[in-house]
């Protein structure tokens, strides 16, 4: 039996490393990134996409109102699309 090892990474450089190790991505490990770096889609790497403007326009409008002595109700989650590609599969069995 062989040890236990991740089912999923995360970056570039793990996609990099799963390659020296003479892993197939995505049949033997899932790799997933964040806000889809410069190279991301070439290299065929799912991504999740953060929208940290928005995210940011609103805490700055919560926290006008929150000073301004303003109830705020919590806000609906943000959607974080992702980029599917070709680096993310289900785990293997």
């Amino acid at each position: 039996m062989s040890p236990p090892r991740p089912t999923a990474l995360l970056a570039l450089g793990a996609l990099d490393a799963a390659h020296q190790m003479g892993l197939r991505v995505p049949d033997d490990v899932s790799i997933t990134g964040l806000d889809d770096l410069p190279g991301s889609d070439l290299r065929g790497l799912t991504t999740a996409l953060v929208p940290y403007r928005p995210m940011g326009e609103l805490a700055g409008r919560i926290l006008m109102a929150r000073i301004g002595g303003q109830f705020v109700h919590e806000p609906p989650p943000f959607p974080a699309p992702v980029a599917m590609r070709a680096t993310t599969a289900a785990p293997p069995v």
